[in-house]
């Protein structure tokens, strides 16, 4: 009986620590969707076009669906930057963008966010 409860609290102790280190919004998690966020600010700015996000995505290696038109979000590209695939874990956190158009086709928002995948 008694091994079992230190087992327990041991268990305990271990979940905490990993979803403090690794839960969402985590400082390595923060600072790589910055770092993200940063790059594609750089390569691309607002009011650049659909076929210079896609050049982009393409020349990057960056999953990414085709320019469409949608009722509610008007024009978008939805694309996924996929991490952490060489190691072991049950919950992988990928990121998400959504590059949002205007009636002109220039881009006007940008969005990444965490996207997690697993069982």
């Amino acid at each position: 009986m008694r091994m079992s409860a230190s087992f327990y609290l041991l268990c305990l102790l271990g979940c905490g620590l990993l979803a403090v280190h690794c839960g969402p919004g985590s400082a390595g998690e923060r600072s790589e969707m910055a770092a993200i966020e940063q790059q594609i600010a750089a390569a691309l700015p607002l009011q650049s076009t659909s076929e210079q996000v896609l050049e982009y995505l393409d020349r990057e290696k960056i999953e990414h669906s085709e320019s469409v038109q949608r009722a509610s979000d008007g024009r978008v590209i939805n694309a996924i930057i996929r991490h952490g695939r060489t190691q072991w874990r049950i919950v992988y956190t990928d990121y998400a963008i959504v590059f949002r158009f205007d009636a002109d086709n220039r881009l006007v928002a940008r969005e990444v966010k965490p996207a997690r995948t697993g069982p």
